[in-house]
């Protein structure tokens, strides 16, 4: 009789543990870095991505629709998503070494200070590449933030064939799935955490990490966060064209609002043919874009 009533119990039990696991892994979309917050536990290990989370550009290039809608451009020229991404690195890295970057929201320093304070961890996880470890750790620390600082891991550096880990950031090797990124990091620093939160502007990664967790039965809160959605709404590629242009030939960053007045002679060189020689008014005009920038320092 004993083990017939104990049969129940077990499966009742079983029953309560699948219910609190989907229960356990939520996603959510707010554009406020602050909702964050009510998701962190003690003992949760908050990851943050970098790009359009935790900084972006001053101007439209570097960020992450630029990214795309250049990243784009070379796999369609190339006719293969692999070599197109390869391809386009060199833009990428020239880019981001020369951007200047802002908080995507300035409460970021008070929301990091009390995740501390609830006896949480943090990491920061990027797919922008190993390459730039260094110029990340400048950017980062350009805007004041420090994720060395209440990291989740106690070594310093860590590696696999699938990351980097450094700074207190986790470095995706190219074109790895975030997912299997993290899985890899926790292998090597063969411990996992009790709670996961996850914040980042794309659902794909969020979904990806979601799998991950669900696999590792780590309870999991991702969040899509819209903090920089606004970018991404406003986003034009003729004003990233026509800074990537100048970049290029001038080694100069300039501003949205300098792109914009130079449009009317970059819809000239729009017609011209890949390769074509730039029209002598347009020549003259960035020259002088070039020499002012010099002068006053400003993009």
């Amino acid at each position: 009789m004993k083990k017939h009533f104990l049969i129940p119990l077990i499966l009742i039990s079983f029953s309560l543990e699948l219910v609190h696991a989907v229960v356990q892994s939520t996603v959510i979309d707010t554009p406020h870095i602050k909702d964050i917050l009510k998701y962190v536990t003690p003992r949760s290990l908050v990851i943050w991505d970098l790009d359009g989370v935790v900084m972006e550009p001053i101007q439209a290039l570097g960020n992450d629709p630029w990214a795309y809608y250049e990243g784009d451009k070379y796999i369609a020229r190339c006719g293969d998503v692999k070599k197109g991404l390869q391809a386009f690195w060199s833009t990428w890295f020239k880019v981001q070494e020369n951007v200047v970057v802002k908080l995507v929201d300035k409460a970021f320093g008070e929301v990091y200070k009390k995740i501390a304070l609830r006896n949480a961890k943090n990491i920061g996880f990027t797919a922008r590449g190993i390459p730039l470890i260094e110029r990340t750790k400048v950017q980062l620390s350009s805007i004041g933030v420090d994720l060395e600082k209440n990291s989740w891991s106690p070594k310093k550096e860590l590696s696999s064939d699938l990351f980097r880990f450094k700074y207190g950031t986790l470095f995706g090797a190219a074109g790895c799935d975030k997912g299997e990124c993290l899985k890899s990091f926790f292998s090597v620093t063969k411990k996992q955490p009790s709670k996961i939160v996850f914040i980042d502007d794309r659902t794909k990664n969020i979904a990806s990490l979601q799998k991950m967790c669900k696999q590792e039965k780590i309870p999991f809160v991702g969040i899509r966060y819209g903090g920089a959605d606004e970018s991404v709404k406003n986003f034009r590629k003729d004003i990233v064209d026509a800074q990537l242009y100048v970049l290029q030939k001038f080694d100069k960053v300039i501003s949205d609002k300098k792109a914009e007045k130079m449009l009317s002679f970059f819809a000239d060189l729009a017609q011209k043919k890949e390769g074509g020689t730039v029209p002598k008014a347009a020549r003259a005009k960035l020259a002088m874009i070039s020499t002012e920038n010099q002068k006053t320092g400003k993009a």
